[in-house]
């Protein structure tokens, strides 16, 4: 069966339904229905929705409501006609706790009657007024915006101003909400990563006196060591001819190689020796460690700096991070994104500590593996040389060898103890560090670093700015796409309104809010409701796009109906005292007066 998109209701029987045992009601364009109070005029709405849905008219689906008290089995026959003029026949049956449903004398389910005509609160939207007016916030808006016709971005995009449309250039519009969602995450990434940059430029600016005072200290140390090893070296070979030594050496090796071939190869592994034993530990981390204690001392300023700064946090004060005024309410906020951000800096030096004393580990375990390695070289040469003393067939000449061996250390020490000549390797050393902490300390307070911070800086707030003009741009999508999106909805007096706009902070809240004549719903007397819930209903229709009647509960209570299309087939429901029940058609009703 296809779709149905105009129905009229021609008539309804019940057994057992409410307060009718048995009954049979025709019904035309126009219904009266009227009689006192308790007198059945609700079961007609009540019986169609039943025989529809299994639901009374307010969408309840306590079918022990509807049954006749004391009733085992209920049943409601609804005949109407479809937009072809074809007759149809409805029945819904209770038995014994069973429901059964056929259409045309055909047994079908409850989601073909839904296919055939619409879900049940669509339905119940077009044929009771005030059911969608009466929903929760939520139900009723996703009830909407489920048959709003969608909008083309570039329909809703044509209709903003280029000042709006300008920042979504290039940018593919999905779902605008999320998108808002995301790019207000990414402001506060680029937020958080900026504060850390200020503080990092803040501390790199404010601290590079404190960086001058440390390289002038580096550099008075540097320079008493350098005046200490330049004294050693002075006083190494004070007095001391070394080109004699030199000589006399040579002659001595040459002298023993004439008279002994084995000598030669003593004499070399003894200079072998020598060199071994005098070889000084050259460190391969010692600018790592400069530059990871310079590192250190960077942040350690910017700690102290931010702690002070939260320590000064008090009402009226600006605050240092976003510029506002501090207020008793906010300081507690305030202070707690100081704080965080000053365990995220705490964190930093905590690492750098931890890769410090990495480096001093490795440093002292690959000084002690050159020291070992040292001690094996200088054993293996030692064994050597004993070897060649025994190879040799002249021991008369040891004096010579000790002549050469005397030589070799003054030429190694000349003046200096073995603690002074120590004494060289280490200042060496020392000065290289000092050489690593300057450069390192002038990089990272150099002019250069400063002016690319503040690039960096720049392109950060340049982000943000970017990102907010995105959002705002997108929170006029949305209110463009839902002010096309109304148009179909356009109604005498009543107005109703999806989204909440906060132009201020670009926040959009889904809302649901309906108003007559510009007076909020929850604030209409009693007639006015009943007139705003007509409206309502004529919108549903419009969208839905069906031709479906509607139920007029106390039509006592108007006199005249809004300036609003009505349906094929109107049903008024009126109250009067002490009437029986009464059914009245008129086939199209010419007197249902609009107001002006």
């Amino acid at each position: 069966m296809e779709a149905i998109q105009s129905i009229k209701f021609t008539s309804i029987a019940f057994k057992n339904f409410r307060g009718h045992s048995a009954a049979e009601f025709d019904f035309d364009d126009t219904v009266y229905i009227s009689g006192k109070n308790g007198i059945g005029k609700s079961t007609m709405a009540h019986g169609i929705t039943y025989a529809l849905y299994g639901i009374s008219a307010f969408g309840e689906q306590n079918i022990d409501r509807l049954m006749s008290a004391g009733a085992n089995d209920t049943e409601v026959r609804l005949r109407f006609t479809d937009q072809n003029g074809a007759a149809h026949e409805l029945i819904r049956s209770r038995k014994s706790g069973k429901t059964f449903l056929t259409m045309d004398t055909y047994t079908i389910r409850q989601s073909e009657i839904d296919r055939v005509f619409c879900e049940k609160e669509a339905f119940l939207s077009m044929f009771n007024p005030s059911y969608l007016s009466e929903l929760p916030s939520a139900e009723g808006r996703e009830l909407v915006m489920k048959y709003l016709p969608l909008i083309p971005a570039d329909t809703v995009l044509s209709a903003m101003s280029e000042g709006f449309s300008q920042p979504l250039e290039g940018i593919t519009i999905t779902n605008p909400e999320n998108m808002i969602v995301d790019f207000r995450k990414e402001i506060r990434n680029t937020e958080n990563s900026l504060d850390y940059l200020e503080g990092n430029l803040d501390a790199t600016t404010s601290g590079r006196q404190t960086a001058q005072n440390q390289i002038a200290e580096l550099r008075s140390d540097m320079e008493r060591a350098q005046q200490r090893l330049e004294e050693l070296k002075a006083f190494q070979f004070k007095d001391i001819d070394v080109n004699d030594l030199s000589v006399r050496r040579a002659a001595i090796a040459e002298k023993l190689d004439q008279d002994d071939p084995n000598q030669k190869q003593l004499s070399e592994l003894q200079v072998k020796y020598e060199q071994v034993k005098a070889r000084p530990y050259e460190s391969s981390f010692l600018e790592a460690l400069a530059q990871t204690r310079a590192e250190i001392s960077t942040v350690a300023a910017q700690y102290k700096q931010l702690q002070a700064k939260i320590e000064g946090i008090k009402p009226g004060v600006q605050c240092p991070t976003c510029l506002m005024t501090v207020t008793q309410e906010h300081i507690a906020s305030v202070t707690a994104q100081m704080t965080q951000e000053l365990a995220v800096i705490r964190q930093n030096g905590q690492n750098l500590v931890f890769v410090r004393d990495e480096l001093i580990e490795t440093e002292a375990k690959a000084k002690e593996t050159f020291e070992q390695f040292k001690a094996d070289d200088l054993k293996k040469l030692d064994d050597l040389i004993q070897t060649a003393r025994q190879n040799s067939d002249n021991h008369k000449k040891s004096d010579l060898l000790s002549a050469i061996a005397e030589i070799d250390e003054q030429l190694r020490f000349g003046n200096l103890s073995e603690e002074q000549h120590s004494e060289i390797s280490m200042l060496n050393a020392e000065i290289s560090g000092y050489i690593a902490q300057i450069k390192t300390l002038s990089e990272m307070h150099s002019d250069g670093q400063i002016e690319k911070l503040k690039k960096e800086q720049k392109d950060l707030n340049d982000i943000i700015a970017s990102r907010k003009s995105i959002i705002l741009s997108l929170v006029e999508f949305i209110a463009k796409r839902a002010e096309i999106a109304l148009i179909p909805l356009q109604m005498p007096n009543v107005k109703l309104k999806l989204i909440d706009v906060i132009r201020s902070t670009g926040e959009v809240k889904n809302t649901f809010k309906f108003t007559y004549r510009d007076l909020e719903y929850h604030t209409l007397s009693f007639s006015q409701k009943i007139l705003a819930g007509i409206e309502i209903a004529g919108m549903m229709r419009k969208i839905i796009g069906v031709d479906c009647p509607v139920f007029i509960d106390n039509s006592e209570s108007i006199s005249s109906f809004n300036a609003v299309e009505m349906p094929s087939q109107v049903f008024l429901m009126r109250v009067v005292k002490d009437q029986a029940l009464n059914v009245r058609n008129v086939k199209n009703e010419q007197q249902l007066q609009k107001a002006s």
